[in-house]
């Protein structure tokens, strides 16, 4: 049987503390509905998908929109989806105001939201005329 020193027993109880404060959020979130305020908070991925936008054009023609495929527009390959991707609520009237030009559109609309930690926060709703904005 080893025997250890009293500095290796105090590095070894330092280790299984530290290892204990990492770890007991995740079974104290499991067993219990609402962990104890000593116990640190804990979520995994919180912040997975706050950096991107979700968003559609749609070209208005005698009062009725029509969707716009945005990839083929601007020549996006399919194959890299994150190539091209929209991250702030900025680049969508950027990019909508270079599908204008591209298809030679007079009035091109967008609905986008884009992620937060909590929720999807709506930016666009068809609102305004994007090329316009280039004006």
């Amino acid at each position: 049987m080893a025997t250890f020193t009293a500095r290796e027993l105090g590095r070894l109880l330092v280790l299984v503390l530290i290892g204990a404060y990492v770890l007991a959020p995740v079974p104290a979130q499991l067993v219990g509905h609402r962990p104890p305020p000593w116990i640190r908070g804990w979520r995994m991925y919180a912040t997975v998908g706050s950096d991107l936008c979700q968003v559609t054009y749609f070209e208005r023609k005698d009062g009725a929109d029509h969707p716009i495929d945005r990839r083929a527009t601007m020549d996006l390959d399919d194959e890299l989806p994150r190539r091209g991707a929209i991250r702030r609520a900025r680049e969508v009237d950027t990019q909508g105001v270079r599908i204008c030009k591209r298809i030679g559109a007079t009035d091109v609309r967008a609905d986008a939201r884009c992620g937060s930690p909590r929720r999807w926060r709506p930016t666009h709703a068809r609102e305004r005329n994007l090329c316009e904005v280039a004006r």
